[in-house]
């Protein structure tokens, strides 16, 4: 992510158990990235946290602010009611640069837990640009190739910017034609010495 900007991932837990889950605690490690409720108060209420069976719920959101540049990693504790010994570690790391170029504000696209009677589901595709011109993107496509994801894009510039992103495409997952599992998806851009 660009030098100065911030990076707020929401934190989303899946429930695969026959039973509610019940959080009761989370906590983050390292100075930069700080948690807060996804209702902005002080505390949240206890049903917001109680995850139905088989069910994935927002929980908090991660704030990380990009002040210095470095590899920065953080841990995330969730505490849960099973027992007072079960709980997830999620790490969370972020690379902060300050070359000028596209960053997307996105850990990824999640499209969720899918089941084969679902329609397709649709997401947006948000780049920032750290250069102080225009950037001009000729492509975006997925490597490997696959045929379960389809992606709505035309050329276009992004203006400089690291506060605000651009959509750049839309990206449909269809379930029923995946056969590979996983991909990245590519922009293509000039090189990146065209950006300063």
């Amino acid at each position: 992510m660009p030098l100065n900007s911030s990076y707020s991932p929401l934190i989303q837990l899946h429930n695969p158990h026959p039973h509610a889950l019940q959080i009761t605690e989370m906590y983050s490690t390292g100075g930069d990235l700080h948690l807060e409720l996804l209702s902005g108060s002080q505390e949240g209420q206890k049903n917001v946290w109680n995850i139905p069976p088989y069910h994935t719920r927002p929980l908090m959101k991660a704030n990380f602010v990009a002040r210095r540049e470095n590899n920065h990693t953080a841990y995330v504790r969730i505490v849960t009611s099973e027992t007072d010994s079960d709980y997830l570690v999620v790490p969370v790391e972020v690379e902060v640069s300050s070359q000028p170029g596209l960053f997307c504000p996105q850990d990824g696209l999640h499209f969720g837990l899918r089941t084969p009677h679902d329609p397709p589901a649709t997401l947006p595709l948000h780049l920032l640009n750290s250069a102080h011109k225009h950037i001009h993107i000729q492509n975006v496509i997925t490597t490997p190739v696959n045929d379960a994801i389809s992606i709505d894009f035309k050329p276009m510039k992004i203006p400089p910017g690291t506060v605000r992103p651009t959509q750049v495409a839309t990206v449909t997952f269809d379930r029923d034609l995946d056969r590979v599992g996983y991909g990245v998806l590519v922009c293509a851009a000039p090189s990146q010495s065209e950006f300063e």
